[in-house]
């Protein structure tokens, strides 16, 4: 059965969802993929095995161990403590 009978059956049958699918097939409009990445220096990578060595080494750079990073705390505010009437259940807030 083509494309177009199986659209007019569906229309015939009253059946829309169907009807819109095999009209999404016929203009469905379709595009080529492209893979492309870029190593450290710059250059671009297209193939498929340089890709996903790639990745390979961005993933490890992200969870290398840079334990010569130091990062500053800094003290912040404390909230008070709570009061008796925010924490009763019997304050009518919950």
């Amino acid at each position: 059965m083509s494309i177009c009978q199986e659209a007019n059956q569906h229309g015939e049958r009253n059946r829309s969802k169907d009807l819109f699918e095999t009209v999404s097939r016929l203009t469905k409009k379709t595009f080529p993929t492209v893979r492309v990445i870029k190593d450290e220096a710059g250059q671009t990578l297209t193939e498929n095995g340089e890709i996903l060595e790639r990745w390979k080494e961005y993933c490890e750079t992200l969870y290398r161990d840079n334990s010569n990073v130091t990062f500053v705390v800094e003290p912040s505010p404390r909230e008070p403590a709570p009061t008796l009437e925010e924490v009763s259940t019997d304050s009518g807030r919950f």
